[in-house]
């Protein structure tokens, strides 16, 4: 993705509006604050583009022995219950988060996450959030 960017960045034909969206992509896509100069951009790459490309294989074969949930229908419904149960209790709670924790529990999963929301979230159904053994939570 990165050396397509680039070469969008760096064609004389590519207008000055997708030149800057071609940058803010660079940023987001790479989480670096470089600035919007293509021959900045292309140097970064060439000295650390394999670095971010083995760092997204280690991801990718960490993240091959998940299952992937498609959330339905019924996840939807059970994430506006588990919206209305936080919010009975006066806890306020994004869609997506209530997705993934109706998602969690009806698929009779443990949680894994660092978000705080989620703890205030189990508190208000039957979220299973995951604790490693000996590990206060």
């Amino acid at each position: 993705m990165v050396p397509k960017l680039l070469d969008l960045a760096m064609n004389p034909r590519t207008t000055g509006q997708m030149r800057s969206w071609t940058f803010l992509a660079l940023q987001e896509i790479t989480d670096e604050n470089l600035p919007a100069d293509a021959l900045a951009w292309s140097r970064w790459y060439q000295e650390h583009g394999s670095e971010k490309m083995a760092e997204f294989e280690r991801l990718r074969a960490v993240m091959t022995g998940f299952p992937v949930l498609t959330a339905t229908t019924v996840d939807h419904l059970a994430a506006a219950s588990v919206a209305n149960a936080c919010r009975a209790k006066g806890i306020a709670a994004s869609t997506i988060d209530c997705l993934i924790a109706a998602q969690a529990i009806g698929a009779g999963f443990s949680l894994f996450t660092l978000d705080e929301d989620f703890v205030r979230i189990a508190n208000c159904c039957g979220l299973v959030l995951w604790s490693r053994p000996g590990i206060e939570g």
